[in-house]
């Protein structure tokens, strides 16, 4: 599954160049704005696409959620590529979840919780 050129932005990550955009999908399971990923390949040469599954809400529903950066795509790839993601082989998608998200970073407060401090 190519990503399309239309729409996709470049990053570079380890000296290659990649394309990556945000998937354009109804979110799921309840339509609220959960469930949203993004798709990354190679850009000269590619094969197998990563998708990387959010558990965070999208912005559109949820003003205090963090956007998808450049810096979280670039980090994902790198994690993906080290855990068996080849991404100039064809082969189907490697699916994972973005590192924020496993680590509890997903950019919304807890209720009751105070904000983070500004350094």
């Amino acid at each position: 599954m190519a990503i399309p050129k239309t729409g996709a932005r470049r990053i570079s990550v380890d000296g290659q160049c990649y394309l990556w955009r945000v998937r354009h999908r109804d979110p799921e399971p309840d339509d609220r704005g959960w469930g949203w990923a993004f798709a990354a390949q190679h850009a000269s040469r590619p094969g197998s696409t990563l998708i990387v599954n959010l558990t965070r809400r999208h912005p559109h529903w949820d003003r205090v959620a963090r956007p998808v950066t450049p810096a979280e795509v670039a980090d994902c790839i790198r994690r993906a590529i080290a855990a068996g993601w080849q991404p100039t082989e064809s082969g189907g998608p490697f699916r994972m979840t973005s590192a924020a998200e496993a680590s509890g970073r997903t950019g919304r407060a807890e209720p009751g919780a105070s904000p983070d401090p500004v350094t």
